[in-house]
């Protein structure tokens, strides 16, 4: 049997894995499927804070408007942060389950990921509300949203097999990705835009793959305006340059490719010895 008809026959596999760790995620918690919003929540909360302290000392105000820009990025980055830190432990979560049985080990990182699309899915419906809480009318351009997270799911699927192949020969790697996870919202543009933080610093965040979803959300949601055409800023010392471009996209997705290429290929090479290291 070839690899790829080896996953494709794991999908269902994936499924009870992603459906098991929602019913340990919300089963027996007092929130139930409050949980799944919570996390960005406090990233937009915190985030207005931050903006606020920012805005007061320029002599400016925050809106709703603000709350609703940094909404629509709190929810993919949760989605990011949650799926990594879960996956990057589900190897050795189900150490006793991969000694036992043969399987395609790929399904055990792939049904955390889908488990945590589930929550995505909520996040952005409850953060789209608040976009028309804010006055945002829904047009045809929210239809972008579908593509730039599936970029997003890629991107983080491919992370995902790496790190979790990653932290079952490497324990402390877990240790590594929390503290990464902790700082990464900083080198992330959820609290600010690429404007705000000079010509340096906005060449330096487009290096960020998951700038580009970031922005581009921010962009067809937000803004209202076209995801394919460039934008420049001018800067105070009357210079300009781009902080936004579509070919951002076009990195995001070689990145999130060569990352999930990069982890099966691992997992092929690797996969028998996993019941020797769990």
């Amino acid at each position: 049997m070839s690899y790829s008809a080896e996953l494709w026959q794991s999908r269902e596999l994936v499924m009870q894995f992603a459906l098991r760790d929602l019913r340990l995620r919300y089963k027996e918690a007092l929130m139930g499927w409050g949980w799944a919003i919570l996390m960005p929540v406090l990233i937009v909360f915190s985030g207005v804070i931050l903006r606020s302290i920012i805005a007061r000392a320029g002599g400016q105000h925050v809106t709703l408007e603000t709350a609703a820009e940094i909404a629509v990025k709190a929810v993919p980055w949760a989605f990011f942060a949650s799926t990594i830190q879960t996956a990057t432990q589900s190897l050795v979560a189900n150490r006793a389950l991969i000694g036992k049985v043969y399987f395609a080990r790929e399904a055990i990182p792939l049904g955390a990921v889908a488990g945590q699309m589930v929550d995505l899915v909520i996040g952005m419906a409850m953060a789209l509300l608040v976009l028309v809480f804010a006055g945002h009318i829904p047009t045809w351009s929210w239809l972008w949203t579908l593509p730039l997270l599936a970029l997003l799911v890629l991107s983080t699927t491919g992370v995902s097999l790496l790190l979790s192949c990653a932290n079952l020969f490497f324990r402390d790697v877990r240790y590594v990705v929390g503290v990464v996870m902790s700082f990464g919202i900083f080198a992330t543009p959820i609290y600010y835009t690429p404007d705000m933080v000079g010509p340096t610093g906005a060449r330096l965040l487009a290096w960020n793959p998951l700038s580009a979803v970031m922005l581009g959300l921010q962009r067809v949601l937000v803004q209202g305006s076209p995801l394919l055409s460039p934008q420049q800023h001018q800067w105070a010392d009357g210079t300009s340059s781009m902080v936004w471009t579509p070919w951002m996209l076009s990195y995001t997705l070689a990145c999130g490719v060569t990352g999930l290429a990069a982890g099966l290929v691992l997992f092929r090479r690797y996969s028998a010895v996993f019941a020797e290291w769990s």
